[in-house]
């Protein structure tokens, strides 16, 4: 189906939520990353830590799949609007 409207996709493997947020946040070209709700849920609530804070401040959930939340992080610098 994107193929079929000329968008690019690559799917990767990771380590899980913790990578994702990584990647999402760091990593050039990465432009979403499914992350459960327990490892939005810490990021966001952690303000002892400048590094965290930040990512925090950077991240949106997209939409929630499944009962149990997962959520889509998307980077500004990706080009998503």
């Amino acid at each position: 189906m994107v193929k079929s409207r000329g968008i690019k996709l690559n799917v990767f493997d990771s380590a899980g939520s913790v990578q994702n947020v990584y990647a999402v946040y760091k990593t050039s070209g990465v432009q979403l990353g499914i992350v459960q709700v327990g490892c939005a849920a810490f990021i966001s609530k952690i303000q002892t830590d400048a590094a965290l804070t930040k990512v925090a401040g950077k991240t949106r959930m997209v939409f929630p799949l499944y009962n149990e939340e997962v959520h889509l992080l998307g980077s500004r610098d990706s080009g998503l609007r």
